[in-house]
């Protein structure tokens, strides 16, 4: 799950938002949330 979060939050359809939904949804959890914010 996480790879497809990054790609689209890399294509802008994601937002920091989203991924704070994501990662209390266990879909992600909040380490990698933050790999994916701090690549941007």
């Amino acid at each position: 799950m996480y790879k497809f979060i990054k790609e689209y939050y890399d294509l802008g359809l994601y937002t920091e938002n989203d991924l704070d939904i994501f990662v209390q949804a266990k879909w992600i959890v909040e380490e990698e949330k933050q790999s994916i914010i701090s690549k941007q």
